[in-house]
């Protein structure tokens, strides 16, 4: 995806706005009229996503002013990775001297291409635009669209408009515990409990807020969300288990950092 396009002269930049204001005036903008590409990435990932070819057409602004309006109506706040990662750091030199503890790490498959960009509208978006032509574009595009593609300038948001909700559920749904430090990266979380927690009772609770949020069947929305977590990279450490099992190391991936803990039966280390 070309992300340094050249600059434009001014009499392209008018042409091209005209061009947009001609689309919308006429209806005869597609939203659906995107192209597939799967990127490959080192290890042999491969992502799949959706572009529009013409970073200038009429679809391609668009798309790029949904973005800026729901930006504007949501005040949406990206995650800062840097933040995240110093105050895991933070957290974690406290954990060494805790007596009981639980750390949940967990993420979603395939997030992005996973959300139903119209059933995030009906559950989360809709009641909040109070302009008619703003909310009738939005609703055309996530209807076009049908996913919240990685690749779509709209991705990002849309996913962050539903994981924030994700987010006050959680800490609803884990208010008996007592957390000591709750932080997601994008689709990338991890909860910190100053207390000890079974690993079924958690993944409970995980279910609960999923099928709440992702999967709520009273909103007429089609397609469905697919949206489920990701199981091979589910982490689940507690204090208990690492005092049962003596010098034996469990391995904690966050953000590109890995963390190992290990207890001799009495101290516990974190590396």
């Amino acid at each position: 995806i070309d992300k340094s396009p050249t600059k434009k002269a001014e009499e392209e930049l008018i042409a091209i706005a005209d061009a947009v204001r001609s689309a919308v005036l006429s209806a005869t903008y597609d939203f659906s009229s995107s192209e597939s590409k799967v990127l490959s990435h080192a290890g042999g990932k491969k992502r799949f996503v959706k572009r529009y070819t013409d970073i200038y057409s009429p679809e391609s602004v668009l798309c790029q002013c949904i973005k800026q309006i729901m930006d504007r109506t949501f005040r949406i706040r990206y995650p800062n990775r840097n933040k995240s990662v110093r105050a895991l750091f933070d957290t974690l030199k406290a954990v060494k001297q805790m007596a009981d503890f639980a750390i949940i790490k967990y993420d979603f498959k395939d997030y992005f291409n996973s959300l139903s960009a119209p059933y995030v509208f009906e559950k989360y978006i809709k009641a909040r635009l109070t302009n008619r032509f703003e909310a009738d574009l939005i609703e055309q595009f996530v209807n076009q669209t049908k996913f919240a593609y990685a690749g779509f300038s709209t991705s990002n948001v849309i996913s962050e408009i539903i994981a924030q909700q994700f987010d006050i559920s959680m800490r609803l749904e884990f208010a008996d515990k007592c957390v000591l430090f709750f932080e997601r990266y994008i689709d990338d979380s991890i909860i910190i409990i100053n207390e000890h927690i079974e690993q079924a009772e958690c993944e409970q609770k995980l279910d609960n807020v999923l099928k709440s949020i992702f999967h709520d069947n009273s909103i007429p929305a089609s397609p469905k969300c697919k949206t489920k977590f990701n199981q091979t990279k589910f982490v689940h450490i507690t204090h208990r288990s690492l005092k049962a099992a003596p010098n034996t190391q469990q391995a904690l991936d966050y953000l590109g950092y890995e963390f190992f803990f290990k207890s001799d039966g009495n101290k516990l280390g974190i590396t």
